[in-house]
């Protein structure tokens, strides 16, 4: 007998065996998969926090008691903590218990001290107008 005639039995095992190269094949790929999809959600998710929203300018009303400074302080709070969430609401499309109510949830969600709290509320009263 040959060495490239094999006995049906050697023939038999030789098929069944485990397809190491298979499952490392599929492994690998899955693998590849799994980082690729990682991989897009970072970079959607920075992507999405580098949009920052700034209110608008200052009303026409002007700045009111508030100094440059504190206008320009207020604003970077605003862009830091509530712009790079979501765009700026008009003040003036809510009641004033609604616009409380919100500040309220909102200073609690993104955790501001209560001197921010309050540099904020000074800061978006000036794009309110008097009711």
């Amino acid at each position: 007998m040959s060495a490239r005639t094999a006995t049906p039995e050697l023939a038999d095992k030789a098929v069944r065996a485990p397809d190491r190269c298979g499952f490392i094949s599929q492994f690998m790929a899955r693998f590849k998969l799994a980082v690729l999809t990682l991989a897009t959600a970072i970079f959607a998710g920075i992507a999405g926090c580098a949009t920052m929203h700034a209110p608008p300018p200052p009303p026409a009303t002007g700045l009111g008691t508030t100094s440059p400074e504190e206008f320009d302080a207020a604003r970077k709070l605003y862009v830091s903590q509530c712009g790079r969430c979501h765009k700026f609401y008009d003040p003036n499309k809510y009641t004033d218990s609604e616009w409380n109510g919100w500040m309220r949830k909102m200073a609690k969600k993104s955790k501001l001290g209560a001197e921010q709290e309050e540099i904020l509320a000074r800061h978006l009263a000036l794009y309110r107008s008097e009711k």
